[in-house]
Formats: structure tokens, C-alpha cells, sequence
């Protein structure tokens, strides 16, 4: 084995083992009757971020492979119940709200974040407690994100039977790579020769 793979690329061979990365999570923002919406970011019980988000804001968090559980906790923070712009005919023209966009682990790139994810709704009252899988909070609430190092191994492990890699652009993306796979193959086969 260690003849087919640089050492840099060993340790990705026991994808059992814990390791450190990145995680990027990439929020949207939209401003509402009083402004940007606010939000606190958590990781393990640890705030990592506190501020606006103001059209689009990526925050990097370096996850060390000591930490073996991981939680992400985004909180929605500063939604009144007048943040909500209604014209005449009663449509909505703005509104304050926050969305995770995309979440990239360990150089893994995951834009269909709602099924990584929940949301709690903390308030209005009648929704209070509840959740939901998702991305956006129109709601004070909080939205979290939970998996285990080695996070690719896990990810795979509990939300290939949700789907999230079964995708037509996925599929097409995977049979590139081993068509390439095969030709790199083939042609240095024939090099040996």
C-alpha cells in the first residue's frame, strides 16, 4: 500500500481514526425592518462567532482531532416580530432571516445542508420546541449540526441511506473520476511496458 499512496495521503487510508480539520460554514443573511440578523455560533458549548450577517458571511473553524463529538449550534438572536416588511396587498417585501447556505467539512463541500441539520424554533410561543430538518430560520431559534471524527466515515455512515449523496450530479461525478481513474491506470500500465 504504501507504494501506491504519497504519505501525505496515508492517513486518509484508516478513515477510523480522528483527524484534524475544517469546517466552513457559510451563512446568508437578510436584513429586515431593523437591520441584519444576529447570530452566535457554537462549537462543543464554545462561541466561535458573534455578529451580523449582513448578505454573506464564512466562518472557518479549525476542529482538532482530540474532539471526537462535535456539535455546531448556530443561534438566530435578534428577530422581532415587526422584522417582517408587509406591503398593502399584505405580500412580504422583506423579511429577517438567516440560513446556512453550505457546510464544507473536512474539504467535503455539502450544499444540501437541511439534511445534516436541525432546526429548533424558539419562539413564537405556539411554535416553541418544535424542530424540523433544514437550513433557514425565519424564527428566534437555533439550528445544529452533530457528527463524530473521522467526520467523512461518519457522514457517510448515517446519511448515505438519507440520499444525500444520491444525486444525478453525484452519480456523473463518481463515474468521471473512475473513468479517469481507469485511463491513468491504463496509460501508465502501458508506460511500464
Amino acid at each position: 500500500m504504501k507504494n501506491l499512496f504519497k504519505d501525505s495521503e496515508l492517513k486518509y487510508l484508516n478513515k477510523h481514526e480522528p483527524v484534524s480539520h475544517d469546517v466552513l460554514i457559510e451563512l446568508h443573511g437578510s436584513e429586515g425592518r431593523h437591520g441584519w440578523p444576529e447570530v452566535e455560533v457554537y462549537h462543543n458549548k464554545k462561541i466561535v462567532y458573534k455578529g451580523l450577517v449582513e448578505h454573506k458571511h464564512t466562518l472557518k473553524i479549525a476542529v482538532s482531532k482530540n474532539h471526537t463529538r462535535n456539535i455546531f449550534k448556530v443561534c438566530f438572536t435578534n428577530k422581532k416580530p415587526n422584522d417582517t416588511v408587509v406591503d398593502k396587498q399584505g405580500n412580504i417585501t422583506h423579511d429577517k432571516f438567516v440560513k446556512v447556505h453550505s457546510i464544507t467539512i473536512d474539504n467535503s463541500y455539502i450544499d444540501d445542508v437541511g439534511k445534516l441539520c436541525r432546526v429548533y424554533i424558539d419562539e413564537p410561543s405556539d411554535y416553541a420546541g418544535s424542530s424540523r430538518g433544514g437550513n433557514a430560520m425565519f424564527f428566534p431559534g437555533h439550528l445544529k449540526l452533530y457528527y463524530t471524527n473521522p467526520p467523512l466515515d461518519y457522514i457517510h455512515q448515517v446519511y448515505m441511506q438519507q440520499g444525500l449523496f444520491d444525486t444525478a450530479e453525484y452519480k456523473a461525478d463518481i463515474d468521471l473520476n473512475f473513468n479517469r481513474a481507469v485511463e491513468i491506470l491504463f496509460n501508465h500500465s502501458r508506460e511500464d511496458h
